[in-house]
């Protein structure tokens, strides 16, 4: 005769909704990326854009694209070790960026 937990899996921490939403997340913000690399190019050429004011506006983009990264990869390796703290810190800031937007 089997145990009493014989053919039940244990409660898995994996979620596909996570994943999923994470997945988005990132095709989204690759998306955004490129339109504001974009604007801020064409801006540049055909507006009278100051020199300096163009160069803080790439530094933040770029800087918005490591944390981006950051995000991801916290996510997925939290996701992958089943580490409930990352996840959940991944969460709330996916939670926090819906709100904003």
């Amino acid at each position: 005769m089997a145990g009493p937990g014989a053919g039940r899996l244990a409660n898995p921490l994996s979620s596909v909704s996570f994943q999923l939403l994470l997945n988005l997340t990132t095709v989204y913000f690759v998306f955004y990326f490129f339109l504001t690399l974009g604007v801020i190019i064409r801006k540049s050429l055909l507006l009278p854009y100051p020199t300096d004011a163009v160069a803080c506006d790439v530094c933040l983009l770029f800087l918005l694209a490591i944390l981006e990264f950051l995000h991801f990869y916290s996510g997925v390796r939290g996701h992958l070790m089943e580490n409930g703290v990352l996840a959940i810190i991944t969460s709330k800031r996916l939670a926090s960026l819906n709100n904003i937007v």
